[in-house]
C-alpha cells in the first residue's frame, strides 16, 4: 500500500473497513467530492481540531498520493494532544523530511479493493511520533481520543454507503 512509502514504521495505528456495493471507481470519485458536513457530529469533532469539514480532504490535509482508483494518501502534522492540535501547514516534500520534535506526523489513507460486485473500502490512520516526549502525550491523548478518531472514520465510511 502507498501509505507504505509515507509512514512505513508507526507508534500508534488504527484500520476500519467496510464493504459497499458499488465499483471502486466511482468509491474512489465518491470519496473526492465528499461533504463532511452533512454529519453534525463529524463537524463538531473536525472543529475541535482545527481542521474544516466544508472542504474535501484533500483542502484540509496535504495529498501525498493518489492512484485512482485504488488509495489516496492524506498527510497531517502537529501536536494533536492541543486543544487545535498546533496543526503545520506543509508541502508533500516538507511532510517527507518534517522530523522536528515534540510533534506527529500523521497518515491516512483509503484504499478501494474491489471484491466481486462489492468494493471493500479501508482507512488507516498511522502516527509516528517525533520524539519520547511527544510519544508519552500521544498516548495519554490517544487514550481518550481513539473512540473519537474511530467514529470519524466509521462515519465517512458509512456516508461513502449513502452516497
Amino acid at each position: 500500500m502507498k501509505i507504505d512509502e509515507f509512514l512505513p514504521n508507526f507508534d500508534f495505528s488504527e484500520v476500519h473497513e467496510r464493504k459497499i456495493s458499488a465499483p471502486a471507481s466511482l468509491l474512489y470519485e465518491r470519496l473526492s467530492k465528499i461533504d463532511l458536513s452533512r454529519s453534525k457530529s463529524l463537524s463538531i469533532l473536525f472543529w475541535l481540531r482545527g481542521l474544516n469539514t466544508k472542504t474535501n480532504p484533500k483542502e484540509s490535509f496535504v495529498l501525498l498520493c493518489e492512484e485512482s482508483p485504488n488509495e489516496i494518501v492524506f498527510g497531517l502534522i502537529g501536536r494533536p494532544w492541543k486543544l487545535r492540535g498546533d496543526l503545520q501547514k506543509v508541502t508533500k516534500e516538507q511532510f517527507e523530511k518534517f522530523n522536528e520534535g515534540s510533534f506527529a506526523k500523521m497518515a491516512w489513507n483509503f484504499s478501494f479493493k474491489p471484491i466481486g460486485n462489492e468494493t471493500l473500502v479501508s482507512t488507516e490512520t498511522r502516527i509516528l511520533c517525533l520524539d519520547k516526549e511527544s510519544k508519552k502525550k500521544f498516548k495519554r491523548y490517544w487514550f481518550f481520543i481513539k473512540p473519537f478518531s474511530g467514529f470519524i472514520r466509521k462515519e465517512i465510511l458509512k456516508l461513502l454507503e449513502k452516497d
